[in-house]
């Protein structure tokens, strides 16, 4: 006999149920549960963890320094991040310049911007897995911000 090693899946998970309106209430428990998390404040925090760890990594990468207007408290939800990432393009952008950066050469600069914030959003989902309060909602809205801002790097011209 072998022993079952495996948990049950949660219920809401559970494609059994004996009828749709079981199976419906398991999803919508699931969902209650996870406003319950929004009420602790913690979806904010996930976002600034993601914008923390992309403002460090884009000081290093292009020797920058924090401007007033870019407002880290406010970074609360996925627009207001992705506005924020958006700000972030022309500094960029013009300190390559001033490191070096050929303007013909733009293509390369958009590639190492992408990268950093590619790099930076993993980060804070990490640092959110270890802390426990990754949620995959908040992931896919990362993820979506990530798509836009790659979209507008890729239009932004030198």
């Amino acid at each position: 006999m072998v022993a079952k090693t495996e948990k049950d899946p949660p219920k809401y998970m559970r494609l059994s149920a004996n009828t749709q309106y079981e199976l419906a209430q398991g999803i919508e428990a699931a969902a209650a549960a996870a406003q319950l998390g929004d009420e602790a404040g913690l979806t904010p925090s996930c976002y600034q963890i993601c914008y923390q760890q992309l403002t460090d990594q884009l000081q290093e990468e292009y020797l920058l320094k924090t401007p007033a207007s870019l407002n880290l408290e406010r970074v609360e939800d996925n627009k207001a991040l992705q506005a924020a990432l958006l700000s972030w393009i022309p500094l960029c952008a013009a300190q390559w310049q001033l490191q070096g950066g050929d303007p013909a050469a733009s293509a390369r600069f958009q590639a190492e911007f992408k990268l950093v914030v590619a790099r930076s959003l993993r980060d804070g989902l990490d640092i959110m897995s270890a802390r426990d309060i990754w949620r995959f909602d908040i992931q896919r809205n990362i993820e979506e911000v990530q798509k836009y801002v790659f979209a507008a790097v890729d239009q932004y011209t030198l």
